[in-house]
């Protein structure tokens, strides 16, 4: 059984508990691994668009998200799909060695409920595995086109993978009353610590008269709610480094490594491209310190390399992420670093 993979936030059969792990016992006193973009090994496209041009995934995949399923003894990637008509849904994928996948079709659709808050599209998947069902977050689009809002984030449950099984749950967190997070909810990461599930998300708000994407949390007893927004945001640490550029720090993805925790995530401060941020677990879920860039764009994605899902497996840190180039031609790439072995 695979099993090698150090805090995967998404989730296995069984979350890890962060508090209860020996990583997270370590002394706070090490030094971060530094995330180098030059360290980076580049492994290109991983996910391309569907060559059949009727296909749901044939306009643009993007936003993946992956965990190992044990009852299928093998990696799960959900993912953003775009129609050429620019409708959206989530599909899925399968790999056995997180490099090559095969295709498995369409896992949610729309579902035409406005109440839902996914009448017109479903994106930003963040899947988990926990105690028997899959529990589904993603953003609903109660409008047509390219991330059309409102955006607020939903939930839809299910006993197996297939598309036709899924329970809408509805909108779990909603855009708030006003704050950083009052216009639109985007892609969300759930981990549990010490008992308590944290999703961690950014969203575009209004703080101090400027609209932006800026990054935080909510917080709850369950997966299915109710989700309590913190009000202060986490992302503060980024945004000071905007230097005149429109603030946008988003598409978090944490984990674990040598008693440190870490999150990946888009900023505009030194290019379009995924940055690294650290905190320590006395300071978790806040602290964040600015780590680097992460990322050197190449042809592939010569306009963005952002959003990206990060996991570990055997010493070897995957990063996947949304490659776009100037066509605005969106697929999934991946880039590997290798970790301490020692």
């Amino acid at each position: 059984m695979r099993r090698s993979i150090v805090f995967f936030l998404f989730s296995v059969s069984s979350l890890p508990l962060w508090s209860q792990s020996s990583d997270w016992m370590m002394s706070e006193s090490v030094a971060p691994h530094r995330f180098e973009a030059s360290q980076a090994v580049k492994h290109g496209i991983v996910l391309d668009l569907n060559a059949d041009s009727m296909a749901f995934d044939a306009g643009m995949v993007e936003s993946p998200s992956i965990h190992y399923d044990d009852s299928l003894q093998c990696y799960v990637m959900v993912y953003t799909a775009y129609d050429r008509r620019k409708h959206s849904s989530i599909g899925w994928a399968t790999s056995t060695d997180l490099l090559h996948w095969q295709r498995r079709g369409v896992l949610l659709r729309p579902s035409g409920n406005v109440d839902n808050g996914d009448a017109m599209g479903t994106t930003g998947p963040c899947l988990l595995h926990y105690r028997g069902v899959y529990y589904l977050f993603y953003l609903g689009l109660n409008t047509a086109g390219y991330e059309g809002r409102p955006i607020h984030l939903c939930l839809a449950t299910s006993s197996s993978l297939s598309a036709d099984s899924w329970t809408y749950r509805g909108v779990v967190i909603p855009t708030q009353p006003s704050g950083w997070a009052d216009r639109a909810i985007f892609h969300p990461c759930v981990c549990k610590v010490d008992g308590k599930w944290y999703c961690f998300f950014n969203a575009e708000g209004t703080v101090d008269g400027e609209v932006a994407e800026r990054t935080g949390f909510a917080t709850a007893d369950a997966l299915e709610g109710p989700w309590h927004v913190e009000p202060e945001r986490i992302s503060q640490f980024a945004e000071r480094r905007a230097k005149g550029l429109a603030i946008q720090c988003g598409d978090p993805s944490l984990f674990m490594w040598r008693g440190l925790v870490y999150m990946f995530y888009f900023n505009l401060s030194n290019g379009v491209v995924d940055h690294w941020a650290w905190t320590t677990k006395g300071e978790f879920p806040r602290g964040w310190r600015y780590g680097g860039v992460c990322i050197n764009k190449t042809a592939e994605d010569d306009k963005y390399a952002h959003k990206p899902f990060v996991l570990i497996k055997d010493g070897t840190l995957y990063h996947f992420y949304t490659a776009v180039r100037r066509v605005n031609r969106r697929r999934i790439a991946l880039q590997t670093f290798q970790l301490y072995t020692e």
